[in-house]
């Protein structure tokens, strides 16, 4: 922390800190989803949207097809 206060100087310092607090507010303010689609934009170096659209419809199709072995279960 010292060496941060040095490096950034005391108002530095103090807007990285608030910097920080707003990112970990934002963050949690995701769903899962959003969170792993973030992530894995970032790491894969591809637009965040396109990752989010493909997470949400593999969590779709993966409800749906939870749902239709419920109900194949109860049928039998």
């Amino acid at each position: 922390m010292r060496a941060l206060k040095a490096a950034l100087g005391e108002y530095g310092w103090k807007a990285q800190v608030r910097a920080m607090k707003d990112e970990a507010k934002r963050w949690r303010s995701k769903s899962t989803i959003q969170r792993q689609a973030e992530l894995e934009a970032e790491a894969l170096d591809v637009p965040y949207d396109e990752v989010l659209r493909s997470l949400e419809e593999e969590s779709r199709q993966s409800s749906e097809e939870s749902a239709h072995r419920i109900q194949e279960e109860t049928a039998f």
